[in-house]
């Protein structure tokens, strides 16, 4: 799940643009808005792209692309999403789950 305390979230549209360096194909094209939607709605081999709703649209960050393709890896290798999963830095959070500020992180 998306932690928005944590994560930097922008419009789901923005996400071609911004993974375009990390998820080219092989023709030289870039990501599709579509391909996109399609990863939330039915997802591959399972795992689907973590999105959350706000100011009255999808919004995305990096942080859940990354998640979404560590899984889609882990499943076609044939392993549990956890053991591919990137480590999660601790840098935001402190003992007992709280975040710099203060606030609790659910």
């Amino acid at each position: 799940m998306i932690d928005v305390l944590a994560e930097r979230c922008f419009p789901i549209k923005e996400l071609p643009q911004k993974v375009a360096e990390l998820h080219q194909r092989a023709d030289g094209r870039r990501l599709s808005l579509a391909t996109v939607h399609r990863w939330v709605k039915e997802g591959i081999r399972g795992v689907r792209l973590e999105t959350v709703f706000a100011g009255g649209s999808r919004h995305v960050s990096i942080e859940a692309y990354a998640r979404f393709v560590a899984g889609v890896t882990a499943a076609r290798d044939g392993k549990r999403a956890a053991e591919s999963r990137p480590q999660q830095a601790d840098d935001d959070r402190g003992a007992a789950g709280q975040t710099r500020r203060g606030e609790a992180v659910m």
